[in-house]
């Protein structure tokens, strides 16, 4: 079997994450800069993460870069995957990523080399007339445009609300959105599909295809209504009525995924992400002490949190049916007894009562618990590269790491869900040692490290 340079990155994170969850030796395998900047004519011959509140990466980086910061600027040779996080990621025209390019951003820029494939979460991307992109690009989000001059060598797929495509794409380009503007080469065949709810004032109609349009092979378009198209496709123009379905979304992650196929991944990692660097970053900022206090219990008891973790999860549902069942029976009693009065009462505070420990357990469960094993991992990374962090950049970085680690990991085809199921026994585990200390955790040697 082949594997994809995509691949290859994905496999090399499970098998380092593996490792570290059996021991963590301190070897250097990653450079870690936390002033944002690497200078033109620097090479880092190993991965990188860089964060800053702008980071400039304008050297070399023979590995993976990961960087976090309000605005990230490439300008420099990244030999190896790029994982772009902030609300302005920008990769100038004198970049050159030999890798895939992962990014979640407010407004994602375009115009250098890419060797691999684009995937985008956020609000606006804009491919620049300099950018060339060796297999495909996934776009979740609002807009899309793809200057003239732009170049994607494979295929287009993108769920947004605005499409704006006058580049070149080498074979198929797969849009879902509100408005569609084709103005460029497509190899092979355009499939658009329309929702005919929103149109922008100035383009009355939702899709329009430039007379000087190139169109390898077929434009199939699925819309409410039929359209006068100007361009011409070497294979034809195919309509499909769509059909008015009263419950289904306009665009979003249900639309994209679809559609787009594989691309959904990609929106549900940056959904994952945005989610647990939020939740973690109130944790860490307000929260400080019990959250590290429950990290420190997940790295000295880890297997046991598991254990436990599993134990739980087993017995959540049966704990809840027998609880509904105590409701019923202490209602039932109690109304012979007072003759109906407490009936309502019993059934009214008993019931909303286990509602909200089912609520809590779900937001424990889905997403507290991996948090706690996102920042574990993070933790543990620095730990072992021996990193001096100050500051609030000393909870910061461990997490956006961890996070990252965690949802790539995730993510994974096959083997994904077990990751991410590993990631909740631990955490949910973790908490119920910090609820229920008995034995000090304190004076437990770490599981995930050797002993002095």
């Amino acid at each position: 079997m082949k594997f994809s340079k995509l691949g290859i990155a994905l496999i090399t994170f499970l098998v380092v994450l593996s490792a570290a969850f059996v021991v963590v030796s301190p070897v250097h395998a990653a450079s870690i800069n936390d002033n944002g900047t690497l200078p033109a004519g620097e090479t880092v011959d190993d991965d990188l993460i860089i964060g800053g509140e702008n980071v400039q990466v304008d050297g070399t980086v023979n590995g993976m870069l990961i960087a976090a910061g309000q605005t990230v600027t490439i300008n420099g040779t990244i030999n190896g995957d790029v994982a772009a996080f902030g609300q302005n990621v920008v990769i100038s025209d004198q970049a050159v990523i030999t890798g895939n390019l992962f990014t979640g951003a407010q407004f994602v820029t375009v115009n250098g080399q890419i060797g691999g494939s684009i995937f985008t979460g956020g609000y606006q991307e804009n491919l620049g007339n300099t950018a060339t992109v060796g297999r495909n690009v996934y776009f979740g989000g609002y807009s899309f445009i793809g200057a003239k001059g732009s170049d994607i060598a494979i295929d287009l797929r993108a769920g947004a609300g605005e499409v704006n495509l006058q580049g070149n794409v080498g074979q198929n380009a797969v849009i879902d959105a509100s408005d569609v503007a084709l103005s460029g080469t497509i190899g092979r065949n355009a499939e658009v599909w329309l929702d005919g709810e929103r149109t922008s004032s100035n383009n009355p109609t939702p899709l329009r295809v430039d007379a000087n349009a190139v169109i390898g092979g077929k434009l199939i378009y699925t819309s409410p209504q039929q359209y006068d198209i100007a361009g011409k496709p070497a294979g034809g123009i195919v309509f499909n009525e769509a059909q008015p379905q009263q419950s289904s979304p306009s665009w979003g992650m249900d639309r994209f995924a679809e559609k787009t196929g594989i691309g959904v991944r990609v929106w549900r990692a940056v959904s994952s992400f945005i989610t647990l660097m939020l939740v973690g970053l109130l944790a860490v900022g307000v929260f400080p002490k019990c959250f590290t206090a429950t990290v420190d219990v997940a790295e000295k008891r880890t297997l046991a949190s598991a254990g436990v973790g599993l134990l739980v999860l087993a017995l959540a549902i049966p704990a809840f049916v027998l609880a509904a069942f105590v409701i019923v029976l202490v209602g039932l009693l109690l109304s012979l007894v007072s003759l109906g009065g407490l009936t309502f009462p019993i059934f009214g505070l008993g019931f909303s009562a286990l509602g909200l420990a089912g609520a809590a357990l779900i937001v424990v469960i889905a997403v507290v618990s991996k948090l706690i094993t996102a920042y574990m991992i993070g933790d543990l990374i620095f730990r072992a590269f021996k990193a001096n962090l100050t500051g609030f950049g000393a909870k910061a970085l461990p997490l956006l790491v961890g996070v990252a680690i965690f949802v790539v990991m995730a993510t994974l085809p096959l083997v994904g869900w077990l990751f991410s199921l590993l990631g909740i026994i631990i955490g949910t585990g973790t908490l119920w040692f910090w609820l229920f200390p008995g034995k000090s955790a304190a004076a437990q040697p770490s599981e995930l490290t050797p002993a002095e």
